[in-house]
């Protein structure tokens, strides 16, 4: 077979894909914001037909001040900012885009809601639900100012959970960390923006994510869309660089060089993972006085959260199973854990809570580092906190809110209770002052 029939064999193959790389950075940095309006038989709504609209679900006796605030608070909405000035001049008869909108999309959700409420678990129902779910969806996509990805299968946005999964992937086939990932991101010449906070990519990774705060999904999303093409470009330079090598005759013991990539890269990666898991028994292994149910514990629930997530991120091939498994957890209960909301007594009765805090303890001791100054401070704190939740003293292993009844926020008249979750260490203060005074009642001693 001639020279020139192979390179017309491999050419077309790829020129199609760089041709199709362009085409996707063209249409990230060329990407436009969808637009949402409220429809109505194929019309658009006008805004004084929303504007009757709003008057005709107050009513006399709820005050659109009210009903503004239950926009900003209903937890359905794509987007809580409805500022009063700019709710006063649509009211008033001006044209006010912002407020048109906000308003629309809540009496339609409002609606929808109690259409779906009416027909229950009927076919109906289920059909109405599917519509408010598809109709959150294209109103979200018309808030986002940045390029997103598409299934191919349905056509729907990729979610999430989906990208943080691909990201987890991908470092694991190339053996590096979650932080490593994110310099790929920044210093690619390719993506339309090097901007990603790491503070909203930690977030995004851990799981505590606002579908309105798009930064971080958009790089990942766009770094992943451009390295499956690259990667496919790659892959046929070197496997027609290997074709050249094999027809000069170079060396007749040549292996597709596409084969030994992918070797090279799952022995790094069995190299890796063996380090990571090392390193991990080898911290597990250090001898403590207490185990992990009687250990005092001298650091809240977001640090030990906080302590995790970057561990997890900063070892390369260290997977959460693996690492829960060490520790004697499960995944299921460090996602119970990380999932529990902020708060410093947030998450307390978790078993991650107290197996983590030792682990960390462990790793302080094996590396020979000093307590810390927030250490010491809570040691002095809660040395002396013995209960049935600390029998050893140290913050206690049970979750610390308190429940506030009354706020208004699913619409008029209606009162839902929630948690609040506390300083548990200023409140701990207020109780050491009122026993150094003797001003504690019995049940507080």
């Amino acid at each position: 077979m001639s020279r020139r029939l192979i390179q017309s064999k491999e050419n077309p193959r790829l020129l199609k894909l760089e041709q199709e790389l362009s085409s996707l950075k063209a249409e990230i940095r060329n990407y436009v914001q969808q637009e949402w309006y409220p429809v109505e038989n194929g019309n658009r709504v006008s805004q004084e037909s929303i504007r009757e609209a709003v008057k005709e679900f107050c009513g006399d006796g709820f005050p659109l001040s009210e009903f503004r605030e239950d926009v900003t608070r209903y937890v359905q909405m794509s987007n809580n900012h409805l500022p009063i000035d700019d709710f006063k001049d649509f009211m008033s008869g001006y044209t006010n885009s912002l407020a048109y909108l906000q308003c629309a999309e809540y009496l339609h959700l409002r609606k929808l809601e109690m259409e779906i409420w009416i027909e229950g678990e009927s076919a109906k129902g289920k059909q109405l639900q599917h519509e408010l779910s598809s109709f959150k969806e294209k109103r979200l996509c018309s808030l986002t100012k940045f390029w997103y990805p598409v299934s191919p299968k349905d056509g729907k946005r990729r979610t999430d959970k989906s990208i943080r999964k691909s990201v987890i992937n991908y470092c694991k086939n190339n053996a590096i960390s979650i932080l490593e990932f994110r310099e790929k991101v920044i210093n690619d010449d390719d993506m339309s923006s090097h901007e990603l906070p790491l503070s909203d990519f930690t977030k995004f990774m851990s799981g505590y994510y606002d579908p309105r705060d798009v930064v971080a999904y958009s790089r990942c999303a766009e770094y992943l869309a451009l390295e499956i093409i690259r990667s496919k470009i790659r892959s046929v330079k070197q496997q027609a660089e290997w074709k050249k090598r094999k027809r000069e005759e170079v060396n007749d013991e040549n292996e597709d060089p596409r084969k030994i990539s992918k070797h090279s890269k799952l022995v790094k990666r069995s190299r890796v993972e063996a380090e990571a898991r090392a390193l991990v028994d080898k911290i597990a292994a250090v001898p403590m006085t207490y185990d992990a149910a009687t250990i005092p514990i001298f650091e809240d629930c977001d640090i030990i959260r906080k302590k995790i997530n970057n561990f997890l991120f900063a070892t390369p091939g260290l997977s959460t199973d693996y690492f829960m498994k060490a520790i004697g957890c499960n995944k299921l209960k460090w996602t119970s854990f990380n999932c529990a909301g902020k708060g410093k007594g947030s998450g307390g009765k978790s078993v991650v809570y107290a197996a983590a805090y030792r682990f960390f303890e462990q790793k302080r001791i094996l590396e020979k580092l000093p307590k810390s100054q927030n250490r010491l401070i809570q040691e002095k704190r809660w040395a002396s906190n013995v209960t049935r939740f600390s029998p050893n003293g140290g913050y206690e292993r049970r979750t610390v809110k308190e429940n506030q009844i009354g706020i208004r926020c699913h619409g008029p008249g209606a009162p839902c209770a929630v948690d609040i979750f506390v300083d548990i260490d200023v409140r701990r203060d207020k109780y050491l002052k009122r026993k150094r005074e003797g001003k504690l009642y019995s049940f507080e001693s």
